[in-house]
């Protein structure tokens, strides 16, 4: 059995460039994120797309006339009002962000599921 490749912060390394697993692109977004908050890319020029999630009642028929449904709805909105959703970093769901777009142009797409 061979052990994982570890980078410089004793961390795995990815095997693949373009991994897709939900934990790298956790990952690659929470990166992206820091970048343009913390320096180097204009955030005025930056948009966010992510699930927002949250219920609805739902009539219904039978025992369960009335249910909560979760709904999914992808929303997209500038960097900065991103930002002001969450003021604690550390509770932003990176798990949720589809996309982000700078100038128009998407840099980073997570897998739309």
């Amino acid at each position: 059995m061979t052990s994982p490749k570890m980078s410089s912060w004793n961390g795995p390394v990815s095997q693949s460039p373009d991994d897709k697993s939900p934990k790298s692109m956790v990952k690659k977004a929470r990166s992206y994120f820091a970048k343009v908050k913390y320096g180097g890319v204009d955030q005025e020029h930056v948009e966010v797309g992510f699930f927002d999630v949250g219920t609805s009642t739902h009539s219904g028929r039978g025992s369960e006339k009335w249910s909560q449904r979760v709904k999914r709805q992808l929303v997209q909105m500038p960097f900065l009002e991103f930002v002001a959703m969450f003021p604690d970093t550390n509770a932003i769901p990176f798990h949720q962000v589809a996309y982000f777009k700078e100038r128009g142009e998407t840099v980073l797409s997570m897998k739309l599921t």
